[in-house]
C-alpha cells in the first residue's frame, strides 16, 4: 500500500501538470519537485469572509499582504473566533487611513485571507493606499491583477498509460486524494464525473458545495466574483470542464480520452468570468479556502501575457504558502508568444507544465489541379473544405513581405 500511495502522489503531480496547459495538440513537460511542508499550522485558517461594495467612487481593488495576527490578537478556541479575530484586526488597520467617514473598514474589504498567507483584498483609493503602505504591520500592497485561462494521447505518448488497476479495480488506489481545480467552474453532467463506484468523500474533506450539487468524484465547488457568494461554480467555458478531465476525467464507453489519475477527487474553485477574467482578489480567496478544505494538489491552468516578479505576482505567493502548508500548486506555463520570454509562471516552488511535441499528426487530402492527390502535414481546415474556388499551392521560396 505505500507503494501504491507513492506512486499516485508522483501521479498527481505529473497530472495536474498536464491538466494545467490548454492547447488541443499539446503534451507537458515538467520537473517534479519535492513540497515539503513547513512548520506552519492551520490553526489561524478562517472563512474567507466577504462584503458588500463601498466606498469612494476612485477606489480600485489591493491586495494588502499584513504581518501575523499579534499575539494579542490571537483568539484561543474556534474557527469562528479566529475569523472574527482577523477580521477585527484587518477592520482595525484599515480605519486608521480611512479619513473621510464616507464609509467603514466593513464597506471596503473584498476577502479577509488568514490560512496560507496573512492579508486582505479592499477597495482603496490612491491615497488611502499611500498611508496604508506606511503601516509597520503592511508586508506589501498589489493593485490587483487579472489572469486569463492558458490532450488524449498525450498520456499514452509520456509513457504513462492506464494502469491495468483502473480496468478492473472499481476503487482506484487514488480515490483518496483530492484534487484541487481554480478554473472557469465545471460542467457536472459529463460523464468524465460520473461516481460510480466510488465511496463517500474521505474523512480528510471539510469543503462545501455552494449553490451546486455534488457526488463522489466532484466533492467540492465553490465560486469566487468580487466577494459575492451567491454564484454558481457551473461552467458556461468550458476550459474549466477540460482542465478537470484532463487530471481526473474519468474513461466513458466508446471513448479513447481519459485523466491521468480516474479515481481522484475534483474540487472546483471557480474564479473565471468570461471576459472579465481571474481576479487576484478571488484566486487568492479560493486559495485561502482550498487549505482548508483539504486539497492534495492544486491545479491552476492560469496566467499573465508577461511574467512578474515573484514578489508581485500575488498567484506566486499564494503558491508558496499554500507549499509551507504542503499543499503543492501545478500551473501552466504559459506562452502568449510571439516575443521570447513570454512564459508567464516561473516561480520555482510551483509545477509549472508546458508544450512541446506529440507523437500525433495533422493529415489532409489536397487534390492538385491535373486530378493528383497528396496526403501530407497540413494546416487546412478539413472541417470546412468547400473554398468556392481553387486554392493556391505556393511555393513558400517566392513570398516576399507585402
Amino acid at each position: 500500500m505505500a507503494a501504491a500511495t507513492s506512486c499516485s502522489s508522483l501521479l498527481l503531480l505529473l497530472l495536474a501538470s498536464l491538466s494545467a496547459f490548454f492547447f488541443f495538440h499539446a503534451t507537458a513537460v515538467h520537473t517534479l519537485a519535492a513540497a515539503a511542508a513547513g512548520g506552519a499550522s492551520r490553526i489561524d485558517a478562517t472563512t474567507a469572509t466577504t462584503t458588500t461594495d463601498g466606498g469612494d467612487a476612485d477606489a480600485k481593488v489591493y491586495i494588502v499582504f499584513t504581518e501575523r495576527l499579534p499575539a494579542a490578537a490571537e483568539p484561543s478556541s474556534s474557527e469562528q473566533d479566529t475569523g472574527a479575530a482577523v477580521a477585527s484586526y484587518h477592520h482595525g488597520l484599515l480605519d486608521t487611513v480611512l479619513l473621510d467617514g464616507s464609509s467603514s473598514a466593513p464597506d471596503r474589504v473584498v476577502y479577509h485571507y488568514s490560512r496560507g498567507l496573512h492579508g486582505f483584498a479592499a477597495r482603496l483609493t490612491n491615497d488611502e493606499r499611500n498611508r496604508l503602505a506606511e503601516k509597520e504591520a503592511v508586508l506589501s500592497i498589489h493593485e490587483k491583477v487579472v489572469y486569463r485561462p492558458q490532450t488524449t494521447r498525450s498520456w499514452d505518448f509520456i509513457g504513462l498509460p492506464l494502469p491495468q488497476q483502473h480496468q478492473t479495480d472499481p476503487l482506484p488506489f487514488e480515490s483518496d486524494v483530492i484534487i484541487g481545480m481554480m478554473d472557469t467552474g465545471i460542467w457536472p453532467e459529463s460523464q468524465s464525473f460520473s461516481d460510480d463506484g466510488l465511496p463517500p468523500p474521505p474523512a480528510k474533506w471539510r469543503g462545501v458545495c455552494s449553490n451546486f450539487t455534488c457526488n463522489n468524484k466532484i466533492i467540492g465547488a465553490r465560486a469566487y466574483q468580487n466577494g459575492r457568494t451567491t454564484l454558481s461554480p457551473r461552467d458556461t467555458d468550458g476550459h474549466g470542464t477540460h482542465t478537470a478531465s484532463t487530471a481526473a476525467g474519468r474513461p466513458v464507453a466508446g471513448g479513447t480520452a481519459r485523466g491521468g489519475a480516474p479515481g481522484a477527487r475534483l474540487a472546483v474553485y471557480k474564479v473565471c468570468w468570461g471576459s472579465a477574467g481571474c481576479s487576484a482578489e478571488d484566486i487568492l480567496a479560493a486559495f485561502d479556502d482550498a487549505i482548508l478544505d483539504g486539497v492534495d494538489v492544486l491545479s491552476v491552468s492560469l496566467g499573465t501575457p508577461i511574467p512578474f516578479d515573484y514578489a508581485d505576482d500575488t498567484m506566486a505567493v499564494a503558491a508558496f504558502h499554500s507549499m509551507r502548508l504542503g499543499v503543492v500548486t501545478s500551473v501552466a506555463a504559459g506562452n502568449a508568444g510571439p516575443e521570447m520570454g513570454s512564459v508567464s509562471n516561473v516561480a520555482p516552488w510551483m509545477v509549472v507544465a508546458g508544450a512541446v511535441n506529440t507523437d500525433r499528426k495533422i493529415v489532409s487530402e489536397l487534390v492538385l489541379g491535373d486530378g493528383r492527390r497528396v496526403v501530407a502535414n497540413s494546416s487546412i481546415n478539413v472541417f470546412f473544405p468547400h473554398l468556392g474556388k481553387p486554392a493556391l499551392l505556393v511555393d513558400p521560396g517566392s513570398c516576399t513581405e507585402e
